[in-house]
């Protein structure tokens, strides 16, 4: 049997397949909404019985439903037209043509019936007889929620008829889907926005894909797809789409359907009176509306790109008919987010009139979502002085979320109003404060400029400048400073509370107090994100602070949450902070060990990151890629990436510089373990222990560690001994663990990094614990131990050996000679009698060559060595 693939319904070809091989099984139906693939799906069935059975295609019509047997003319051969009304004659042509077709064919046959609501009662009884008589099997699809004609209804009441109802893509199928379509990897986060916005359905994806190339908002950098700007909304081919779905729809349910639009979310009661519950009844089977839903009920579209093409459809006096029926319910409707905005949007193309509170509320909401356009619209219609001051804020985050940030720090540029606030809020003043480092300004001066802001608000001036240093990464200025705040500002509110909470973070994390740091962010963060009008970007900013601070604690858990929760809830999350969030998991597998699970992440993150980094991480994330690429056997794209970042060198980098300088030198070593690179990331480790921030000294250490230093176990069991969280507490059981060098220390403490997550670490202990007790004799403990090494192997998918492994050529000439004679199968007796030295010494070599190949014992030293051992006997003229 042939199988090819359709992307995205694997899994329900496959079923369907398997039931039409059921010997009791005389048809299956294929139920699903429009645009989920039905007909690919028929297709793809067909095909996958090639050689086997004949496929026989009959496709439903519009134009024919009404037309006895007209879907089945083609296969009627030279029927004579008096006998083409004679259901008995139809049936014997009809089978006279399968009958030389299988014939032929020497196969059976497979009906392939599409849109089968479309067909004609006649040619239904035709096709319900033959399948009834098993004289072929069908394979038949329909629209959810259609009626069929009765035969085919009667047919499944007889039994042997299966039914498959198809759903939407899942996330891991729509990413498979894109990257099949488009030839190339995507961002994660832009895999999860389209699949959010098309609700799973492929036709609808494949529009919004698009749509979104045709406009330049979706992009490929580095092979990456990324979003460079929110989605089209109203684009011509999602239009398009959406007007063929409304066209067939009888003039009550367009009416109805309308109402739904303009009223969004459309209390059921209101459409009813005014459509009648039938057209309500027919749109939800048609899967355009969703069931109702709330203890009222109220009415949704199931794709909100029908709503944007309706609005462009309605007449404008049919629109003011509408909105004059749904006057009552607007106040209800816009104090729902999603009405809301409809309301708005559909106010602003009919011309109508609306509030300058309501339009700030939307404009607003628009931001948060993403939806810079409509965000746009409506500030730009606020009227009111006071409000428009509201409105320029706004349209300063729909500038900064564009990357426009040069337009972005002029239009938040701080003022002090005559009441001796400073304007904008404090949200708008960050944004400015970040525009203008992005636009690389000084960040002294940036400071003196917030500073100066203090004169008039005293509060608002102490808190900008903070900021400023935390940007610079000055620890001990953010120190220093928020003492002196908290002296004399003893009251604030919950977005300065977070703020605030951000910078007591940054230095809870340096002194080795992530797991305070943590608490502390996150507790200002929930108490400020359950306040609708919060600044999404004070949100944001402590939710970048929670992903760091737990990273920095190894509570890979905490961070993940936060980024969920947080930083990519929304498409605004999504498209502005995806990169950086694919850039943060790296961190979290890198720091574990695991390379080749980090390597895809990052990867992709670089590219985004390319086109856009608001929370300036690129380097980084080109550091940790490099990092990750040399441990996971990507040598070249390594390279690459160290020299991209390289050239970054001196860029404001802020708190995460000094991690990114330390992963680049690891980087540069792993790839080439040289006397000069190995100088340069013995440098950059001392400098980190002369700091004062115990997070970078922690990572320095680690790293001198998994570039084979050892020198230094003792001081990086101290530093991890008095830093908070999992990730310390792993790295002092390792230090202490290969300190003391006892056997059952290092097994149990290998076996405790396994459990946590860390296989490298875990791998080091077992490797040296195996050692040990190979030295002992315990030959037997040796190998079971070994084997666990050998797991930690397998789940990282390395080939080598613990993270000290050295190439065989390290080796002194002596140490070879030893190793290739035990290798060859001499004893250490044998070995020194031919060498004419002690035991003692062939031991010391030998033990020497273990511990620089990472083996425990003679067929891992012949392993390591590339050869196979073999026993050879030896006399005084040579080998025989």
């Amino acid at each position: 049997m042939k199988t090819e693939r359709v992307v995205g319904r694997v899994r329900d070809v496959e079923r369907t397949t398997a039931l039409l091989r059921r010997p009791g099984t005389a048809a299956v139906l294929v139920m699903g909404e429009s645009g989920y693939g039905k007909s690919i799906l028929l297709d793809a069935t067909a095909r996958a019985f090639d050689g086997e059975l004949e496929p026989l295609r009959i496709h439903g019509s519009p134009a024919l439903a009404k037309v006895p047997f007209g879907v089945l003319a083609p296969f009627l051969g030279g029927l004579p037209a008096e006998e083409a009304g004679s259901r008995v004659e139809v049936l014997r042509a009809f089978w006279r043509q399968v009958e030389d077709l299988t014939r032929v064919r020497e196969r059976g046959l497979l009906l392939v019936i599409d849109d089968a609501h479309e067909l004609d009662d006649s040619s239904s009884e035709v096709v319900a007889e033959v399948v009834s008589a098993r004289w072929a099997k069908a394979i038949v699809a329909a629209p959810s929620g259609a009626a069929l004609p009765r035969p085919l209804r009667e047919l499944w009441l007889d039994g042997g008829v299966e039914r498959l109802d198809l759903v939407p893509l899942r996330l891991e199928e729509a990413r498979d889907y894109l990257e099949s379509t488009l030839l190339g990897r995507f961002l994660p986060s832009v895999v999860r926005v389209l699949w959010q916005e098309s609700h799973g359905n492929p036709l609808v994806l494949g529009s919004l894909v698009d749509e979104a190339r045709r406009e330049g908002s979706l992009i490929q950098r580095g092979g990456t797809w990324i979003l460079a700007g929110e989605l089209p909304r109203r684009a011509d081919g999602l239009l398009g789409l959406a007007r063929a779905q409304i066209a067939r729809l009888s003039a009550e349910e367009r009416d109805c359907l309308s109402l739904i639009v303009v009223a969004e979310p459309a209390p059921l009661e209101l459409v009813e009176r005014e459509c009648g519950p039938e057209s309500v009844r027919q749109l939800v089977a048609k899967r355009l509306v969703r069931q109702p839903e709330g203890a009222h009920g109220v009415l949704r579209l199931r794709h909100p790109v029908y709503g944007d093409a309706l609005v462009q459809l309605i007449p404008r006096t049919r629109a003011i008919q509408l909105h004059q029926s749904a006057a009552e319910y607007v106040r209800e409707q816009t104090s729902t987010a999603e009405g809301l905005l409809r309301a708005v949007s559909w106010a602003l193309d009919s011309g109508f009139e609306t509030d300058d509170a309501t339009l700030l509320r939307a404009a607003s909401l628009s931001v948060r979502l993403f939806e810079n356009a409509l965000a746009e619209r409506a500030a730009k219609a606020v009227q009111e002085p006071q409000a428009r001051a509201r409105a320029k804020e706004i349209l300063g985050q729909i500038a900064f979320n564009r990357g426009e940030y040069a337009q972005a720090q002029a239009v938040l540029a701080p003022t002090v109003g005559r009441d001796g606030r400073v304007r904008p809020g404090l949200g708008g003043c960050l944004v400015w404060l970040m525009s203008r480092a992005l636009l690389g300004h000084d960040l002294t001066a940036v400071r003196r400029d917030a500073e100066a802001l203090g004169v008039e608000d005293p509060g608002t001036g102490r808190l900008l400048a903070l900021a400023a240093d935390f940007l610079r990464g000055d620890v001990d200025s953010v120190r220093a400073g928020l003492l002196t705040f908290l002296a004399e500002e003893p009251e604030y509110d919950d977005e300065a509370g977070v703020v605030l909470a951000v910078l007591e973070a940054q230095v809870a994390v340096a002194q080795g107090r992530p797991v305070h740091a943590l608490a502390t962010v996150r507790k200002a963060v929930e108490r400020l994100a359950g306040d609708s009008a919060a600044d999404p970007f004070v949100v944001g900013l402590g939710a970048a602070s929670m992903v760091a601070a737990a990273q920095a604690a190894g509570d890979w858990a905490a961070a993940e949450d936060a980024l969920t929760r947080y930083l990519t809830a929304s498409n605004a999350g999504l498209i502005c902070a995806g990169a950086a969030a694919e850039c943060a998991r790296g961190l979290s597998l890198v720091r574990r060990g695991r390379f080749r699970e980090a390597w895809p992440l990052l990867a992709v993150a670089v590219d985004g990151l390319r086109e856009r980094d608001p929370q300036r991480v690129l380097r980084l994330a080109e550091a940790l890629a490099a990092y990750a690429g040399a441990g996971a056997g990507r040598q070249a794209e390594a390279e690459d990436l160290m020299r991209e970042a390289a050239a970054r060198d001196g860029q404001w980098a802020g708190f995460v510089g000094p991690l990114a300088d330390l992963f680049l030198a690891a980087a540069a070593h792993s790839l080439v373990p040289d006397a000069r690179r190995r100088r340069a990331l013995a440098k950059l480790v001392a400098s980190a222990e002369a700091g004062t921030r115990q997070d970078v000294a922690l990572q320095a250490e680690l790293l001198w560690f998994e570039a084979g230093g050892r020198d230094r176990l003792g001081r990086l069991g101290r530093l991890a001994g008095g830093v908070e969280g999992p990730w310390a507490l792993a790295a002092a059981a390792l230090a202490d663990a290969l300190v003391e060098g006892e056997a059952e220390d290092l097994l149990a403490a290998g076996e405790q990094l396994f459990a946590a997550g860390y296989e490298r670490y875990a791998r080091e202990c077992f490797a040296e614990a195996s050692k040990a007790l190979d030295r002992g004799l315990r030959r037997s403990d040796a190998r079971a131990v070994w084997a666990r090494k050998t797991a930690c192997d397998t789940l990282l998918g390395d080939e080598g050996g613990p993270i000290a492994a050295t190439d065989p050529r390290s080796l002194t000439k002596r140490e070879r000679e030893i190793a290739s004679f035990a290798v060859a199968g001499l004893s250490d007796r044998e070995i020194a009698d031919r060498l004419t030295v002690s035991v003692r010494t062939v031991e010391g070599h030998l033990y020497r060559a273990y511990a620089k190949l990472g083996v425990t014992s003679r067929e891992q030293l012949a392993s390591s060595l590339g050869r196979t051992r073999q026993k050879t006997e030896y006399t005084a003229g040579g080998a025989k």
